[in-house]
């Protein structure tokens, strides 16, 4: 080891140098949070419409969480929430030099789903949702506003047709 102290020497501290270079000259980057429960309730029931007055069946839960998740993920919703925080203000990088073959909402959505991740708690109806940004504000944002359109986009995929169908006749 006396032999070769000076090589040692020079490969450590080489390598703590260049990490601490490294770590300095990285741009940090922000991870946000949001954790999902999924209710079980009457929407996913399947009930006969005439006919039958026999028990509900109700469906796998397995296939629910992946249906919310595909929800979740798909481009009607990034694109959304793109449009209410703003493309530009997200990702200015891309909104000064925008992509030749596309435009900058569509580079904006494929930079937003890249950043986003889905995954289900194993044995219960949670759902965690992360984000990763440069800045730690417009990464709670995104997630604060994906869960938002989440629940408006719920609210009418659930809706009862028949009840509007109703309030319109009573009219």
């Amino acid at each position: 080891l006396m032999k070769y102290k000076r090589r040692i020497l020079i490969v450590f501290w080489g390598t703590v140098v260049t990490v601490a270079i490294g770590s300095f000259l990285m741009k940090p980057i922000y991870e946000s949070q949001a954790t999902l429960m999924v209710k079980m309730g009457r929407e996913h029931m399947y009930r006969p419409e005439v006919g039958s007055t026999g028990p509900a069946i109700s469906y796998d839960q397995n296939r629910i969480m992946e249906s919310e998740i595909q929800i979740l993920s798909s481009r009607d919703l990034t694109e959304g929430v793109l449009i209410k925080l703003g493309a530009e203000s997200l990702y200015p990088d891309i909104a000064d030099s925008p992509p030749k073959n596309m435009t900058l909402l569509e580079a904006a959505i494929e930079e937003m789903q890249q950043n986003l991740s889905f995954t289900t708690v194993k044995d219960s109806n949670v759902i965690k949702i992360k984000f990763q940004h440069p800045s730690a504000e417009a990464s709670a944002q995104v997630v604060n506003q994906l869960t938002e359109l989440l629940m408006e986009k719920h609210l009418k995929i659930f809706s009862n047709p028949q009840a509007s169908f109703l309030a319109k006749q009573d009219r």
